[in-house]
């Protein structure tokens, strides 16, 4: 038997981020949700404390305040806003040019625009159809429920498409709802519901 020789993990690389650095996030819900907004306050919170960054945030933003929002941190120079929702990409996408020293990031976005604005997102469709495939199999009684938000944004398109088609590849009997959270009001409904009448409000409020 020959062993190979043990590999030594390269070193982390240092980044050096220049003093007084700042970076902004909006979140579309709560920073302790417990899920899609506190993962990215949590990152943003790691940022300051290992790259000693300047860190603000903002919950809550809906589309009534999110371009006053932009302005906001813009006008106070932050170096980097991001958006922590594909809602944000239009408004990030019209106001870059007005601020080209600011550059702006939309979690969950399809195109970005310009030198300043960028879009990251991951494939949305191997996500969506493993989680449907999940769902599929599990399922006791042939019903699964996806909610979410962001309706008739193209990365939700492509994820709910691929959900969709992950129940049905592990479960043709499956019936497969979606449910689109419009407001923070309906996320804090939903989340109070008890299991036994939370499927009642799923099937009022569901699309196929």
């Amino acid at each position: 038997v020959v062993e190979e020789p043990a590999t030594e993990e390269a070193p982390a690389e240092e980044v050096e981020v220049p003093e007084g650095f700042k970076v902004a996030l909006l979140l579309p819900g709560s920073a302790n949700d417990q899920s899609w907004n506190q993962l990215a306050y949590d990152g943003v919170m790691a940022a300051k404390d290992n790259l000693g960054i300047e860190v603000a945030y903002s919950e809550n933003v809906d589309q009534t305040v999110t371009v006053d929002a932009i302005r906001d941190y813009a006008e106070q120079g932050y170096d980097v806003i991001i958006g922590h929702s594909g809602s944000y990409e239009e408004a990030m996408v019209t106001l870059g040019p007005e601020y080209p020293d600011t550059h702006m990031v939309i979690i969950a976005g399809s195109k970005g625009g310009g030198e300043n604005v960028t879009a990251v997102d991951t494939a949305p469709w191997q996500v969506g159809f493993s989680e449907g495939y999940i769902a599929g199999l599990t399922t006791e009684n042939d019903y699964v429920a996806f909610i979410t938000a962001g309706e008739g944004m193209q990365v939700m398109n492509n994820f709910v498409g691929s959900w969709k088609d992950g129940v049905a590849a592990a479960n043709p009997d499956a019936t497969a709802c979606v449910v689109y959270v419009t407001d923070v009001v309906m996320w804090q409904q939903l989340a109070k519901q008890q299991p036994h009448s939370l499927r009642t409000v799923l099937m009022s409020s569901c699309t196929n």
